[in-house]
């Protein structure tokens, strides 16, 4: 009897912990596939941007101490440029790259995505970066990128710039249009491509 009475206690705490543990997958599943998640990548104008919402880019320790840079877009000339996006006592400021030279804008977008469902992959000459990339603007052939620049004075940088298959270049703005052929580009990893995110 002590035997069979044992075997049900244990029989009941491994139901329960199955129960449990189906339970805690339906909340997380439910989590992913209802309205918390944000399934499409959206560019907020600068002014509307929630926190929670925001793409640490990297970061600018050089003017303004070692604060996160964020991706943003500006329309130029009737095209969408990515640059840099940063928060400057309180309030966010933008530059990009344009016939290379470094150019400000007060009127940007900042691009927000759920928290997890994107990541920065290494270029290399010769890889294939057309599957999963974020656009700069959609169906377009203009990616977000990212890389190192080091300055006069040997401090390095990390900045936010375009790229465009083909070139090879991923052109970031720091006081000029500086031109790296080592870098990062943005794309939906496999947790945003499984939840759905689009461009």
């Amino acid at each position: 009897m002590q035997v069979l009475k044992f075997i049900f206690v244990l029989a009941y705490v491994g139901l329960r912990g199955l129960a449990a543990e189906n339970e805690n997958k339906v909340a997380v599943e439910a989590k992913v596939f209802g309205k918390q998640v944000q399934d499409k990548l959206e560019w907020v104008p600068k002014g509307e941007v929630e926190a929670n919402q925001l793409i640490p880019a990297g970061g600018d320790n050089m003017t303004y101490g070692h604060f996160p840079l964020y991706v943003g877009r500006t329309n130029y000339n009737g095209e969408w440029v990515s640059g840099k996006a940063g928060l400057d006592g309180g309030g966010f400021y933008f530059y990009f790259t344009y016939n290379n030279q470094q150019l400000p804008s007060d009127n940007f977008e900042i691009l927000t995505a759920t928290p997890g469902t994107l990541s920065w992959i290494t270029w290399r000459e010769g890889c294939d970066v057309s599957s999963f990339p974020v656009f700069v603007e959609a169906n377009t052939n203009a990616y977000i990128c990212r890389g190192f620049h080091e300055n006069s004075e040997k401090l390095t940088s990390l900045l936010v710039g375009i790229f465009r298959p083909g070139s090879g270049i991923c052109h970031v703005p720091y006081s000029a249009d500086h031109q790296l052929t080592r870098f990062e580009v943005l794309e939906i990893n496999d947790y945003g491509r499984y939840i759905g995110v689009k461009n």
